[in-house]
């Protein structure tokens, strides 16, 4: 098998005052330059290695000096300013992001590339138009519609326009004749046709492979040959050379033409770039695919590989599950432990399954092995969120009541715990031997725990199943601290799920790739969770039911376990034993086999504030919450619905009015009604 020649491609990095990270020259194909917002065909640019899929800049950009004067704006000198928010180019009207020139007096933006463009007050013969143009820039809202590119603008913009006509055209635009002699088609010229491709052609570039907005073109009728006019302004090179890419030159066939790409191993229906003497054939995106990287589906790195072998055709790709049906192209794991595994290059370099780091020239990251926990003796622990006393290990509940797990906030029954000496801390066996990194299908880069005492009080949000809890959470990097978190329930589960509701195999679900599916548990829209992916069978599960727990030891309306019921086709109606309302026979529910009792999933386990732990405070916007447990001998009324509080868990205001809130829904109502 073909392992990629790493050393070929010498990675030297240089810093850019307008990036965090250090870059790379690289190629910068499918991507747009951060300074000009044009595509990046360039074969001579700057990349990132940590936002490798997301950073790009050309080497003119780059290298764009810091204060220019520009003959569009006389009066003032242009900065070379970074920013994050989003401004408009005063000269081709497109958006200036990351980098560009301003002149902070008028406010006035250009890109780095624009200001590469010399702007002439007239142009007496243009390659646009047939009379001679003239520089305008109107103070005032100002709507006008480009001639040449069909674009309409509204705006304090430069455009050239002809005093004898109405005729107006951008800047970019005015060097663009109504016939033009193309590399990428020496034998004949085109013509711009501005109603659109004809109906004998498939209406798309010849070169990209996309549709005019504004169906403007420049056509071939002979041999039926059209391009867009960003592929005319920036055409792609007719030869490629890259040790990144292939040993030899490649070069561009401008026809349609149908091939398999040997790096990413789809098939292509136009323009490949070819090594004749390898018989080696590449999408021009493909040039820059990522040689080195990490992905959220496996613990070890992953390199690419453009010959796979006919022996991968019996195994899955490890994303999308798909068989690998052709020899070409993807990633593979190149540990002796990890044989088998396989992803295709589009499903590798996804932004929810890669970090969009290259990982060429940096080096072997040592994993954090670190255990949670340090060893006293053989029953005894220190672990990190508890580090002021040491935890017991028990193997059975204490006999004095119910308690909580303070990672999960999920009861402590007959499993084996850890329980500190001096105080209330208790976790799972389970759940202390969590570990302090974690790579999982929820998020592109790797997560890490946090928790403990000075976690007791801050309640989150659960990325993926959407319950706030106050318990341990494993964090996204490059998130706000309020946001990207999971709870420990939800990132203990992982692909494939075997579960005992569906007889095959569950897989990881988003519902920004699959579009609106509902649970089959609770009927809900499932948001992000597990789904089945064989032909045949449309099952979808989401992380809220996929976490329940299948037995609730004990509870307060039965002396024995409860058991979770997968739905049932039954023609009687159930009753919930709690709440005293319908249950749905199709949809999940609790029961126990000895009463014959039915029981709604939220009346057992509480609804979105049962990942709360009793006696916890939290604030939401601006007003204190405790969580208190409902087990009193006569039930509080709701403060909303004014009924009797029916769940485990119900809410109480901490600002002395002593209000009780019983469910989700009504605290809601309180907050917003």
């Amino acid at each position: 098998m073909e392992v990629p020649r790493f050393q070929a491609w010498a990675v030297e990095e240089v810093n850019f005052p307008f990036h965090e990270h250090p870059l790379h020259r690289s190629g910068g194909y499918g991507l747009k330059c951060h300074g000009c917002r044009q595509p990046g065909y360039t074969e001579d640019g700057y990349r990132c290695s940590e936002c490798y899929g997301k950073f790009f800049i050309h080497k003119e950009c780059a290298e764009s000096p810091l204060e220019i004067n520009h003959s569009c704006h006389p009066q003032h000198p242009l900065n070379l300013v970074g920013f994050l928010d989003f401004n408009q180019c005063h000269l081709c009207h497109g958006d200036v992001w990351t980098v560009g020139y301003r002149c902070s007096t008028c406010d006035l933006w250009l890109h780095t590339s624009c200001s590469r463009i010399p702007t002439s007050h007239t142009i007496q013969k243009p390659e646009a138009h047939e009379h001679s143009l003239t520089l305008l820039m109107e103070v005032g809202k100002t709507r006008f519609t480009c001639h040449v590119c069909g674009l309409r603008w509204d705006g304090n913009y430069y455009r050239y326009a002809c005093k004898q006509r109405d005729f107006f055209c951008h800047i970019k635009c005015v060097s663009l004749s109504p016939e033009i002699n193309h590399l990428s088609h020496p034998s004949h010229p085109l013509q711009l046709l501005k109603d659109g491709a004809p109906l004998y052609s498939d209406g798309k570039c010849c070169l990209c492979g996309k549709a005019s907005e504004e169906g403007r073109f420049y056509h071939c009728s002979a041999c039926n040959y059209s391009l867009d006019l960003d592929c005319v302004r920036n055409p792609p090179p007719l030869t490629h050379i890259s040790p990144k890419t292939h040993e030899h030159e490649l070069t561009l066939i401008p026809r349609h033409l149908s091939f398999t790409c040997n790096a990413c191993g789809k098939q292509g229906d136009r323009n490949p770039y070819v090594c004749l003497q390898c018989n080696f054939m590449i999408h021009r995106s493909c040039f820059e695919l990522p040689l080195l990287i990490n992905i959220n589906r496996h613990d070890h790195r992953i390199s690419r590989t453009y010959l796979l072998g006919l022996g991968f055709s019996r195994h899955d790709c490890a994303v999308c599950h798909k068989k690998v049906d052709w020899p070409y192209g993807g990633y593979i794991c190149n540990c002796k432990s990890c044989p088998d595994f396989i992803v295709h290059a589009d499903c590798a370099t996804r932004q929810d399954v890669w970090d969009g780091r290259e990982l060429i020239g940096k080096p072997e990251e040592t994993e954090d092995i670190e255990p949670p926990f340090r060893v006293i003796d053989d029953n005894l622990i220190n672990h990190f969120t508890h580090e002021e006393h040491n935890l017991s290990l028990n193997n059975k509940a204490r006999e004095e009541g119910m308690i909580e797990c303070k990672a999960c906030i999920r009861p402590v029954y007959s499993d084996p715990f850890y329980g500190c000496m001096q105080c209330d801390y208790v976790l799972h066996q389970t759940c202390a031997n969590l570990p302090r990194t974690k790579r999982h299908p929820l998020s592109a880069d790797k997560l890490t725990l946090v928790g403990g005492a000075t976690y007791f009080q801050d309640s989150f949000q659960c990325y993926a199943c959407l319950r706030h809890s106050t318990g341990f959470r494993y964090r996204m990097r490059h998130t706000p601290w309020y946001d990207g978190m999971i709870d420990v329930e939800c990132i203990s589960i992982t692909e494939p799920l075997k579960h005992d509701s569906h007889p095959h195999p569950l897989y990881y679900y988003d519902k920004k790739y699959k579009g609106r599916q509902y649970c089959e548990a609770c009927g809900g829209y499932c948001h992000r969770g597990f789904r089945c992916i064989r032909d045949d069978c449309e099952f979808y599960l989401d992380y809220g039911c996929a976490v329940l727990p299948k037995m609730v030891e004990k509870h307060k309306v039965d002396d024995h376990s409860l058991f979770q019921c997968y739905g049932e086709n039954a023609k009687g109606e159930y009753w919930c034993d709690i709440c005293e309302e319908k249950v749905d026979p199709k949809r999940w529910f609790y029961t126990c086999d000895h009463c014959s009792t039915t029981l709604h999933i939220n009346c057992v386990l509480g609804d979105m504030f049962s990942g709360h732990a009793a006696g916890s405070v939290f604030t939401y916007l601006e007003r204190e919450f405790q969580v208190v447990a409902n087990n009193g001998i006569s039930r509080p009324y709701c403060h909303v619905c004014k009924s009797r509080c029916k769940a485990s868990l119900i809410l109480k205001t901490h600002d002395g009015t002593g209000l009780f809130i019983c469910s989700y829904t009504c605290f809601h109502k309180f907050m917003f009604t």
